[in-house]
């Protein structure tokens, strides 16, 4: 009933409502709409990375699927081209991802978290010293990142090239990062060429973010749907509050409704719309897709954005032609390459790294702090 007030229209179906909520911001792909990209499936496959990181096996199950397609994502942004490339992971934590992104790739990680987690549980720890220094973690919240002395470090590593991974950032958490990257796009010292977001948690945007949500996103919303001087703050109550439907909907004590968890997608697609809007502005292509399947994660959207370098012959900033070719390349089911440079790297390591906390023992993952089985 709130809904049917803010938008003006009268009860009605389902449909309807998710059409008129998606109209309303002028939402041009919603969820169900999205397409899967979970990386290659022809050769090694996800579970590949076991033998790269030596990790508890309920871990593992629950974050190769994710980790396989976010290093595909970043290794096609690349074009495949490590040359002078680094990454800038946003919300690292423990740097599982980070440390598979230089130990597959060979090059600088910077791994950037608001907190630095316990000594044993930092991956990066755990590694050759080789390895380790290519990792460099800097404990800071995202809206205080100094620019300045994150491209100091990577110049200094001789990174020119970089892209931005962020997975799974609370709250206002990737709208953060999504400005701190259009900061750096403006600077001359490193090329921005792409980035990956995995986003979350929309029900964790506060009602304290809404200001700064609006102040950032009004141009979009109202440049691009039928807000029409309807209160965007109203909007973002609703959507926030209720888009927690999709991703709770298989707890064990859950009592939602198949057309709440609909509706829900209609409220995510509300919030994800100004981001890809924003993303249009600072690279040629960008696209939203769902990139594991959501039997590993139900928070399975992700923003992808580049200058699409392995696009011999792009034309026009996000045109139709230039988006299906990058969503190819980012699909990417049958990239041998990517598969390739996995099976050369494992083999170059001979065993797997080790990443096992001593003496912390976790029901959740089924690991009782000692070793693999």
């Amino acid at each position: 009933d709130d809904l049917n007030h803010f938008l003006g229209t009268e009860p009605g179906s389902l449909d309807q409502l998710c059409a008129t909520v998606r109209r309303t911001v002028g939402v041009r792909q919603s969820y169900p709409e999205l397409q899967p990209s979970f990386g290659p499936t022809c050769g090694c496959g996800p579970g590949s990375l076991r033998q790269i990181l030596q990790r508890p096996q309920l871990y593992d199950d629950k974050y190769h699927a994710q980790e396989w397609s976010l290093l595909h994502k970043i290794y096609v942004l690349l074009g495949g081209d490590m040359t002078s490339a680094g990454v800038i992971d946003i919300g690292a934590g423990n740097g599982s991802l980070a440390l598979l992104v230089s130990a597959l790739f060979g090059i600088p990680t910077t791994m950037v978290d608001r907190r630095c987690p316990r000594k044993e549980l930092r991956a990066e720890l755990f590694v050759p010293e080789s390895l380790g220094q290519l990792l460099q973690r800097v404990t800071c919240d995202c809206a205080d990142l100094d620019t300045d002395a994150v491209l100091a470090a990577l110049q200094a590593r001789g990174v020119r090239r970089v892209v931005v991974v962020a997975k799974h950032l609370c709250g206002l958490g990737t709208d953060l990062a999504l400005r701190w990257m259009e900061a750096l796009s403006q600077r001359q010292e490193v090329e921005l060429v792409g980035c990956v977001v995995a986003t979350c948690c929309v029900h964790k945007i506060a009602k304290a973010d809404f200001a700064n949500f609006v102040e950032w996103y009004r141009p979009a919303y109202e440049g691009s749907g039928t807000l029409a001087g309807r209160s965007l703050e109203s909007l973002l109550s609703i959507c926030c509050r209720f888009a927690t439907w999709r991703t709770t909907a298989n707890s064990a004590t859950a009592v939602t409704t198949e057309d709440q968890v609909r509706l829900a997608e209609a409220f995510e697609d509300v919030i994800q719309h100004p981001r890809l809007m924003l993303l249009q502005t600072l690279f040629p292509v960008s696209i939203e897709v769902k990139f594991v399947h959501p039997d590993h994660t139900l928070q399975d959207r992700c923003l992808v954005a580049g200058f699409g370098s392995s696009l011999a012959g792009s034309s026009s900033a996000n045109s139709g032609e230039d988006i299906r070719r990058f969503q190819s390349f980012v699909n990417g089911e049958d990239d041998a390459g990517f598969g390739e440079l996995v099976e050369r790297r494992i083999a170059e390591l001979g065993s797997p790294l080790e990443v096992m906390p001593p003496n912390i023992v976790s029901n959740r993952f089924q690991y009782d702090g000692t070793a693999v089985a």
